[in-house]
């Protein structure tokens, strides 16, 4: 990131978080925080790469949490991400982005929906994904619309719009 400001990066910065003295690194993927807990001063800010991994391509959650939330992710490190937190979360509103080749592309809110189960959860994100890139249309910044696409990166998200795509019908339900 440019510089932290206890929000989900800009286009054009790092999708991921460099944890420092007050933060929590949960995983890591090729020597790069791919989820972690952000210390901020309204509780903690988690970012987390759910797909795309061993790609050049990967979507991410920002999602504000409070510290007993945080907390219950420190303290359940198998479990997967958010799972335990499902019914709490609902309504919350965090951040989707898109990035490639280590920079954000596109970025735009995302409010959690109810889900009875973890794979579900990942496909309503997913979906959300898809739809998003589906909208686009021409990939230009947005004039105050909720998603933002970075120019000149029509090639990465018509990629990442094939990848999501192939996801979700090779997904039951």
């Amino acid at each position: 990131m440019s510089g932290r400001n206890d929000q989900p990066p800009k286009l054009g910065d790092t999708p991921w978080f460099v944890a420092g003295p007050d933060d929590v690194e949960l995983n890591s993927f090729n020597g790069r925080p791919s989820a972690g807990l952000v210390a901020t001063e309204s509780g903690a800010l988690l970012f987390w790469q759910l797909f795309g991994h061993g790609t050049d391509i990967g979507l991410w959650l920002y999602l504000p949490l409070t510290d007993a939330e945080a907390e219950h992710l420190v303290d359940h490190p198998d479990e997967p991400m958010l799972d335990g937190l499902r019914g709490e979360l609902v309504g919350r509103q965090g951040v989707l982005a898109l990035s490639g080749h280590g920079q954000v592309l596109a970025r735009g809110p995302y409010r959690i929906a109810e889900a009875g189960d973890h794979p579900t959860f990942i496909r309503q994100i997913l979906k959300a994904l898809a739809r998003g890139l589906s909208n686009t249309g021409a990939v230009r910044p947005s004039r105050g619309g909720s998603i933002e696409v970075a120019p000149d990166s029509a090639d990465a998200t018509a990629e990442a719009r094939d990848l999501v795509h192939g996801t979700l019908a090779g997904c039951p339900g």
